[in-house]
């Protein structure tokens, strides 16, 4: 008779196969982010059957490029604790700073070096006033922000076409069928995985982020910690901003609104927390994938900008919903 009772409590437990479905794909954030990834790209396939042929397939890449070389970095700095909203306006002064440079015969060589000190100058601009003023990273970077686009549109209003013929030839190269700025994204990608996982940068990351007060008694220097990660994602946007010149061959002003939040977004989308110590690089790529493919069939059907705001917003709280089910 226990016997007959265990196995009817057994049955009686047993969850609807959906449900089930739906609470092993939340266990792993990566299963999930596959999986919204494909059923995301059928859907709108189902209306474009184009939509899913290799061409578009390696067009989505490419254009997913930018936000995921600029999710690298936001995943570093959402997982020390802090945030910068700097990213987005760092992106469109490198890009306009690139096509201005390369109008007056700068090498290539010259451009990528001042891009990057482009990137340092601001990290080291946020680092100071969170590091050493003690300003929130949310204001500080804040302000960055309004002062780096003015910076860019100070350079130009209008959109700067490039002049620079080997740059221009550079990310217009193709090898094995591969996009320069795919080609990019993917080294830098793998470079930060190694980095958040294998690498004491990683792991020091993630103690600041935890327990920053711990980490501090621990003996890590929590201060040079911050300002390296904060260094880190404003050249990771930096870098962004010159693969958006030569994907684009322009520079502009305007590129890169609401960057920021997209990097966030897929940050949070692939793992991490606000409040520091979660993260994934991984989950940050998927999330950008996926991130891209939303907004790319959303404007292929015609739809408003609006309609990107509110997929992303939904998509969010359902991660979200589904990373809380129960196990």
């Amino acid at each position: 008779m226990p016997e007959t009772s265990s196995a009817l409590g057994t049955r009686g437990n047993t969850l609807p196969p959906a449900i089930a479905f739906a609470q092993t794909l939340a266990r792993s954030r990566v299963s999930l982010l596959l999986f919204l990834i494909a059923a995301t790209a059928l859907a709108f396939s189902a209306a474009m059957p184009q939509f899913i042929s290799q061409a578009n397939l390696i067009n989505l890449l490419r254009q997913s490029s930018v936000l995921a070389i600029v999710g690298c970095g936001t995943t570093f700095v959402i997982v020390a604790g802090e945030i910068d909203l700097s990213v987005g306006s760092l992106v469109a002064f490198v890009a306009v700073l690139t096509a201005w440079l390369s109008d007056r015969s700068v090498s290539i060589e010259n451009i990528l070096v001042l891009g990057l000190l482009a990137g340092i100058l601001a990290g080291t601009i946020n680092s100071i006033l969170v590091l050493v003023l003690g300003v929130p990273s949310f204001l500080a970077t804040l302000g960055t922000q309004a002062i780096v686009r003015g910076a860019a549109m100070t350079l130009s209003l209008q959109p700067l076409p490039l002049r620079n013929i080997s740059f221009i030839k550079f990310f217009g190269w193709s090898p094995a069928g591969a996009p320069m700025p795919v080609v990019i994204a993917v080294l830098l990608s793998i470079l930060s995985i190694l980095m958040f996982t294998r690498a004491r940068f990683g792991i020091r990351t993630r103690a600041v982020g935890s327990n920053e007060g711990a980490a501090r008694l621990a003996g890590l220097a929590t201060k040079r910690q911050k300002y390296a990660v904060l260094v880190l994602g404003s050249v990771m946007a930096a870098i962004a901003g010159i693969v958006l010149a030569g994907r684009t061959n322009y520079g502009m002003s305007q590129a890169g609104t609401g960057l920021e939040l997209d990097a966030i977004a897929a940050t949070l989308l692939g793992g991490g927390r606000l409040g520091g110590g979660v993260g994934s690089v991984l989950g940050t790529l998927l999330a950008a994938i996926l991130l891209t493919i939303i907004f790319t069939g959303i404007a292929t059907l015609g739809l408003s900008g609006s309609f990107q705001d509110i997929a992303k917003g939904l998509l969010v709280g359902v991660a979200i919903f589904l990373m809380r089910a129960p196990g």
